[in-house]
């Protein structure tokens, strides 16, 4: 598909540039001091047809809390594979909040990620795996509660 600036796209062009594959909206990777993951459905390699990318997009409510002279952080990691390949890094852990006081913060937090499909991906098709870790101090509570996540396939 190419829609060429100045001219009048087909209603199926427009539509083929951006398809939600996926919205979850449940608990597999909500954590409380510890780090916990959920694999989100796969992706057929028929809905991969002419895309490049997939737009993951999670939001979710963190709360970070810790004590004088420690901080803790809540964390998202994203990982991509192949169906029927191992999983590898899309995006390593990014802190996504983090408390340096002795109150507790709390924040709502979209992080959107852009991974670029490999040959193999558009293949055999997708799998996507989140993880969230939540690291505080002794004592402290942190915890992340996913509100949620989509994943859309981009040309």
């Amino acid at each position: 598909m190419t829609i060429v600036n100045g001219s009048v796209a087909d209603a199926d062009d427009v539509l083929q540039i951006t398809k939600i594959e996926e919205i979850y909206t449940g608990s597999g990777f909500n954590c409380s001091d510890d780090t916990q993951d959920h694999e989100l459905t796969a992706i057929a390699a028929s809905k991969l047809i002419d895309a490049t990318y997939l737009e993951i997009s999670i939001t979710g409510t963190a709360y970070t809390q810790t004590s004088a002279g420690n901080f803790s952080d809540i964390s998202l990691k994203i990982q991509a594979k192949e169906v029927g390949g191992a999983y590898s890094d899309s995006m390593a852990y990014k802190v996504i909040q983090r408390n340096t006081g002795v109150l507790g913060a709390t924040g709502t937090t979209t992080i959107k990620w852009i991974h670029t499909l490999t040959a193999g991906q558009i293949t055999n098709g997708v799998q996507v795996k989140i993880f969230a870790a939540a690291d505080g101090a002794a004592g402290a509570a942190t915890t992340f509660t996913n509100i949620q996540t989509t994943i859309k396939v981009r040309n």
